[in-house]
């Protein structure tokens, strides 16, 4: 449905909550789109990965590892204290978040490139 060269694609651009977006282009649709299935890809990945674990922000000995893009590339990154992110993007161990980069790259990069 076009609208005030506005188009709304429902099929394309709902989120998990039935809630719709408004994109100007068929194309940003399609990109909200990719970008909601990435994340949702990274989230399940990291899930399963940390396997129950969950980050203790009280234990400042606990290391929480997240995944960062820097002018390298993609890295871990270990935190103790200050928390950035929800808890469930933080990683129980430097070796898993180096595997979730293997193996996630793409969607993590078109994450993290926004």
């Amino acid at each position: 449905m076009h609208t005030d060269d506005i188009i709304i694609d429902y099929q394309t651009a709902v989120d998990s909550n039935g809630r719709y977006d408004v994109y100007k282009t068929e194309q940003e649709a399609i990109n909200a789109k990719e970008l909601y299935f990435a994340k949702q890809r990274v989230e399940h990945a990291i899930e399963s990965a940390n396997d129950g674990w969950e980050p203790n922000w009280e234990d400042a000995s606990q290391s929480k590892y997240c995944i960062y893009l820097s002018n390298k590339g993609l890295e871990a990154y270990a935190i103790n204290l200050s928390k950035n992110q929800p808890n469930k993007m933080y990683i129980k161990s430097k070796e898993l978040t180096n595997k979730l980069i293997s193996e996630n790259k793409k969607d993590l990069l078109l994450i993290l490139s926004q």
